[in-house]
């Protein structure tokens, strides 16, 4: 079942918005929909989802492409998936807003997790991004 995790909003600065996913769920598929973009090219929407063990300390696990203030509307889906490529002795360096654009972590990921965004105004306009972020979970 999709539920909104962030509602369509004209954003000019970074934020964050948690929730939390069915424990047993197999993937979670996060729908970034950017219906409305700054003008200037160099205004930028950047948008990462986040993990935490201990909810207080989160690190990236996918990070969208960056969105472009020319570029009008765009839609994006990232799938993440709880089986995958990590071995059970892989050491996983936690970033915060480090991950590059189009980049997912794939492997094991905790149940509670976060929209984080950051705007990027190019000039004095007040870039402003009007989007929102749908969640839906995929059980085993």
């Amino acid at each position: 079942m999709a539920k909104t995790v962030i509602a369509s909003a004209a954003v000019t600065a970074a934020g964050s918005q948690t929730f939390s996913v069915p424990p047993r769920c197999s993937s979670v598929l996060v729908q970034l929909d950017v219906t409305a973009a700054a003008t200037d090219v160099g205004d930028k929407l950047t948008m990462w989802v986040q993990g935490t063990i201990d909810g207080t300390n989160y690190y990236d696990i996918g990070g969208f492409a960056e969105v472009l203030g020319n570029g009008g509307a765009k839609r994006f889906i990232m799938v993440l998936q709880r089986t995958g490529s990590i071995a059970e002795s892989d050491i996983i360096t936690p970033g915060d807003g480090a991950m590059t654009a189009n980049t997912v972590t794939y492997g094991p990921f905790p149940d509670d997790l976060r929209i984080k965004y950051t705007v990027t105004d190019a000039g004095t306009d007040n870039a402003s991004f009007t989007f929102s972020v749908t969640v839906a979970t995929v059980m085993a």
